[in-house]
């Protein structure tokens, strides 16, 4: 069995992230109007339901503003961060890395990511980009159902400590799964776990085998702390 492992941000972030409660997301910027949150048809496609790639008024627009209405920090530095509705964003650098590991452009939208203040300045120092998928690799795994873990306070949802590759593609090293608990994460590979520790700011990467525990007391901090046994 392939070791695999995961990056997934908890709710308490590193230095340079925005916290989720922080910022709007949208695909316009006035800056008399920088906190309101305009109607988003890109928002309703369903990827499940409706062809990928999306067309007409469901497409990812071309460029995106992330308006941070929260200032913690001056600037604004990360390589990934997994968001929502199977949206992420990621640095020029960490998305060369996906496209050179096997998530290629026919796995997601992409859109110009700006990261703002509510006067328009930009926070960030590199180019960014926001991330819409809608090929996912679930059909990849063996996710043993077997063993499956419950998430906790939730029905009807789990997790899969001994999930595995049954499938493997050469040059193939990074994942992207529609699985709930799994959908804003990035899962990959021993082969390249080096390159993310050593190459990309502040990975929180854990064993999938310890993933399960990991996310089941994500937000109990007394419990897991932020510098855990688990976080490798």
């Amino acid at each position: 069995m392939k070791e695999l492992f995961i990056w997934f941000n908890r709710t308490r972030v590193p230095e340079g992230y925005p916290l989720k409660d922080d910022f709007i997301l949208k695909n316009s910027f006035k800056k008399d109007k920088a906190k309101e949150i305009p109607t988003q048809q890109w928002k309703l496609f369903n990827p499940f339901k409706m062809k990928f790639p999306p067309v007409d008024d469901y497409k990812l627009p071309s460029e995106m503003y992330m308006v941070i209405i929260k200032v913690s920090n001056k600037k604004i530095f990360f390589d990934y961060y997994g968001y929502s509705n199977n949206v992420a964003f990621a640095s020029d650098k960490f998305l060369g890395f996906l496209q050179k590991n096997g998530l290629d452009d026919s796995y997601y939208e992409k859109a110009k990511l700006r990261v703002i203040d509510l006067e328009g300045n930009v926070l960030t120092s590199g180019d960014y980009w926001a991330l819409r998928f809608g090929k996912f690799d679930d059909h990849l795994f063996d996710f043993h159902p077997e063993a499956k873990k419950r998430v906790a306070g939730v029905k009807n949802y789990f997790l899969y400590p001994e999930m595995d590759l049954v499938k493997t593609i050469p040059s193939k090293n990074v994942y992207y799964l529609s699985e709930f608990c799994y959908h804003t994460s990035i899962v990959f590979s021993k082969d390249v776990k080096e390159e993310v520790i050593e190459k990309f700011y502040s990975p929180e990467i854990y064993k999938v085998s310890d993933f399960p525990y990991v996310y089941n007391n994500q937000y109990k901090w007394d419990i897991l702390p932020f510098d855990n046994e688990f976080l490798i």
